[in-house]
């Protein structure tokens, strides 16, 4: 385990198509990284596929519910709990199977295809977007972050 806390965004950076030094160091030494969240909350970044297996498999030793992070000691049960709606990613099993299998249904094949209209058109709006920016252009900004978060939008029927 890495001893030192390193700033995120650390899963964001990169160098052209390789990992930044401390991240390609941590996954080529024991695969995981500490970092610190921007509320200031420690956290890891998990570097490599096994480790990840393990991890997600793991819910006793790796919780993914929310723990405390600075300030939020002055925080009564009340408010942390509304912190917590609507984050699934912030529960455990068997709470975190309760929440998936009510959204199950609104993620089938037919769900799907009705959507597929729409979801073509906001990838092909943001390649557009991609290619208007010029070389560089940074895929993230412009792809792998609106596109998952506007098709979410359209699957819950919520505006953009």
């Amino acid at each position: 385990m890495m001893t030192k806390a390193l700033e995120l965004p650390l899963h964001m950076r990169r160098n052209g198509l390789n990992p930044v030094e401390e991240l390609a160091r941590a996954r080529d030494s024991e695969g995981v990284a500490r970092v610190k969240t921007p509320f200031g909350a420690p956290a890891y970044v998990i570097c490599r596929y096994e480790d990840v297996r393990q991890v997600l498999a793991d819910p006793a030793r790796f919780s993914s519910a929310l723990t405390p992070f600075p300030g939020s000691g002055q925080m009564n049960a009340d408010e942390l709990a509304k912190m917590q709606a609507g984050q699934l990613i912030g529960f455990d099993p068997p709470e975190h199977t309760r929440l998936r299998r009510m959204l199950t249904p609104e993620f089938t094949v037919r769900r799907m295809r009705r959507l597929e209209p729409r979801i073509t058109e906001i990838v092909q709006t943001a390649l557009d977007d991609l290619e208007r920016a010029g070389k560089p252009a940074d895929l993230v900004e412009h792809f792998a972050l609106p596109v998952p978060s506007l098709v979410i939008c359209e699957l819950l029927g919520v505006p953009q």
